[in-house]
């Protein structure tokens, strides 16, 4: 077996440097390694972009061998005459490789040189979430506006982030103007508007969970942009400042994602993040969010509330014509009952805007057993989003459903059964319901505290989470569950209409990128995709994509429309949102070097464009 080590990069250097020491083989041509004089490779990534390696083995397949960072140097022990294949993870193929000499040979990956931008994200080449405990930072986003639909994304060749407009003519879709993001960052954080202009964020690539000296406030962390129809920039703003966060913002969208919507004259910015280090010299990672005035992109006060004192792995941010709505996923750590999916509002009350204290973890609206060994991260769900009803909110989300009582390693047991396709009714009010307790006294929100104000349970009841009351086919919830290696932890299940029943056994079907959209009174289009799982003995699981569904329901779950098959893919978990374009569902994925545009009508009819850029 090889062995692979990573070191740091050096200073750059010209490909002509190293050309007499290696070559350089075309992507479709076919190769077959042989073995001859032993050499180390020292892949020298000089891109900003995650690649991957395979090697060409004797037969020539190719068997994937490892990740190199963006700016990062990774050696491979290898040989004369064996060659290795690098692609970014989207498996744009960037060349064949093989060392000319023995000892050390040095391959700089450079980025493209083409005429024509290609795309950084290729839907159909991500793999399966399910191995995963975090949800991805947005890679394609749209909306649509003033007839035209408005796209974010990020060109490999310029490694920038930049915005298309598209005019609607009848069911064509035209090129009106392509953009780079004034201020842009390495990566795409978000893409709201409010009817005539745009709103865009981006975020730095970084990892600083294991840095410990980087405390302050620096700017081009997390940018927002604020452009108008043509593309022009109105105002740029840096939001790693005491002005708008209280704390400064470190490896925006790590292990989460981030979201940000317009509404009451304001933007809303929820995002993942890691913390300051704590008395352990360790940085968490939690959600928070950034309130700023739409007008000016100034701060409407100074200061803002982390959304939640445990992880946060996804979110998601609504705005209900009143409130802001965020919906986040969290992990049960080493002191809650359970992980699960949280709701909370952010109560826009000038000059100020605050979660409520007593609602800091969220209210539950399910919960179930998740990783109490290992990082204790993985919850094994797929959350997927929260929409706006007459009577509440509807929330999708995918799970395993069986809750074991004995402990879990989520990096050894990633997959143990389907995860099903799950729905929730949450009560318009959740904010106010008195299902939570400090001691004996009764208090807002579902979680219990002890004396010492240490959490004891997660208390889900029919006052919050609705669903039977107007689906006669929820599962009952109520059932008080502990948590397997803290007994004195419970936590109680949520009423959910399951909307599909998978089984396990040694192949099955799961349930992973659920998506919803409102697209009409009581008509809720809901989007998945369902992957076979291949499992084996002292191995990861196998997960193959099977196909995506759709079906249409209304607020509480009751299926309207059957599920069916259509012939489109879905961007992995994050805030690549379902947006609404005329009364249908929309959303964009990448495909050879094209964007398709997929719109769904409430007879679940699909039609698909082509973006061009």
């Amino acid at each position: 077996m090889y062995k692979n080590f990573i070191i740091a990069l050096a200073g750059l250097s010209a490909l002509s440097s190293y050309a007499q020491n290696f070559e350089k083989r075309a992507c479709e041509e076919d190769l077959v390694s042989t073995g001859d004089k032993p050499a180390t490779i020292i892949f020298k990534n000089e891109t900003k972009l995650d690649l991957a390696y395979y090697w060409i083995d004797f037969e020539g397949n190719s068997q994937f061998f490892g990740n190199i960072s963006p700016l990062s140097s990774i050696e491979q022990e290898t040989s004369i005459g064996q060659y290795w294949l690098v692609a970014d993870l989207n498996k744009n193929c960037f060349g064949k490789f093989a060392a000319l000499k023995s000892g050390r040979v040095t391959i700089p990956i450079q980025k493209s040189t083409g005429g024509s931008g290609f795309l950084t994200y290729n839907t159909a080449a991500q793999p399966s979430e399910q191995l995963k405990y975090s949800s991805s930072a947005p890679q394609i986003i749209g909306l649509f506006q003033d007839n035209h639909v408005f796209m974010a994304w990020k060109d490999n060749e310029s490694e920038k982030i930049k915005v298309s407009a598209y005019a609607k003519n009848g069911n064509a879709f035209t090129l009106a103007w392509l953009k780079e993001v004034p201020a842009g960052l390495d990566m795409l954080g978000g893409l709201t508007g409010d009817g005539d202009n745009l709103y865009c964020m981006t975020a730095i690539k970084e990892d600083l969970s294991q840095n410990q000296t980087i405390l302050g406030y620096r700017p081009n962390v997390l940018n927002l942009s604020k452009i108008d129809k043509e593309g022009n920039a109105v105002w740029n703003k840096n939001l790693n400042a005491k002005k708008y966060v209280r704390n400064p913002i470190f490896s925006p969208t790590l292990a989460g994602t981030a979201d940000l919507t317009f509404g009451n004259r304001k933007i809303v910015l929820a995002y993942a993040g890691n913390t300051l280090p704590d008395e352990n010299r360790l940085r968490h990672q939690g959600a928070s969010f950034v309130v700023v005035d739409a007008e000016t992109g100034e701060a409407t006060t100074e200061g803002y509330g982390e959304t939640s004192w445990r992880h946060s792995f996804d979110q998601r941010i609504l705005f209900d014509g009143k409130d802001f709505v965020v919906l986040d996923l969290g992990d049960a750590g080493w002191y809650m009952p359970a992980g699960g999916i949280a709701v909370r509002k952010i109560i826009i009350d000038e000059p100020a805007q605050k979660i409520p204290d007593q609602n800091k973890e969220g209210i539950y609206v399910y919960a179930r057993h998740s990783e109490t060994t290992g990082s204790q991260n993985a919850t094994f769900i797929s959350m997927g989003d929260i929409v706006e009803g007459e009577a509440g909110y509807g929330v999708l989300f995918s799970s395993e459903k069986t809750n074991r009582n004995q402990a879990r390693n989520g990096w050894n047991e990633p997959i143990l059964e389907p995860r099903n396709l799950g729905f929730v009714h949450v009560v318009k009010d959740f904010d106010q319901v008195n299902d939570g307790k400090n001691g004996n006294q009764l208090q807002t929100g579902n979680t219990w505290f002890n004396a010492q104000y240490r959490i004891t349970k997660i208390n889900i009841t029919e006052n919050i989470v609705d669903t039977p009351s107007s689906n006669p086919k929820a599962q009952p919830g109520g059932q008080t569950i502990a948590r397997p290696d803290k007994p004195n932890l419970t936590f109680t299940t949520a009423s959910v209409a399951w909307l599909t029943n998978f089984q396990a056994g040694q192949t099955f079907t799961s349930v992973e990128r659920p998506k919803l959209i409102k697209i009409g009174n009581q008509q809720y289009i809901a989007v998945w995709e369902e992957w076979l799982v291949t499992t084996r003995t002292s191995q990861k699981p196998v997960l193959t994509y099977q196909s995506t569904k759709v079906m249409l329901l209304d607020e509480y779950g009751n299926v309207l429309k059957p599920s069916r098959s259509i012939q489109a893919r879905l961007n992995p978990n994050g805030a690549d949102k379902l947006f609404l374009l005329e009364g249908k569902a929309a959303w964009i994925v990448g495909e050879n070097n094209q964007f398709k545009l997929n719109t769904l009508d409430a007879n679940l009819k699909l039609e698909v464009s082509n973006l061009n850029f």
